[in-house]
């Protein structure tokens, strides 16, 4: 982690240092640290769809579903075959 934070010190622009530290962060359960990592990614590239789907799946995860459903939609928008983002929209549109 203390790698990926001194990256980004250096270069606030590192879209791929934030999305690594989004990464760990959601490995370790720092859900909100990894959602704003994700969001700082998407600031700097928002046409990584990616991106867009894993910060939706930590919504879905914490319980905001339109946020969730909104990144899956913004992530198929770009990519419209991500089959994490079809999946996981499917989850939330037709629950079991």
């Amino acid at each position: 982690r203390a790698d990926l934070d001194a990256a980004i010190k250096i270069n606030p622009r590192f879209e791929q240092a934030y999305i690594n530290r989004g990464n760990l962060n959601t490995i370790q359960n720092n859900f909100n640290e990894a959602i704003k990592d994700y969001s700082a990614a998407i600031s700097i590239n928002p046409e990584h769809p990616i991106v867009y789907s894993n910060r939706g799946a930590l919504y879905h995860q914490i319980g905001k579903l339109d946020q969730a459903l909104a990144d899956y939609n913004a992530a198929l928008s770009i990519d419209p075959k991500l089959e994490t983002a079809l999946f996981n929209k499917n989850l939330i549109s037709n629950p079991l």
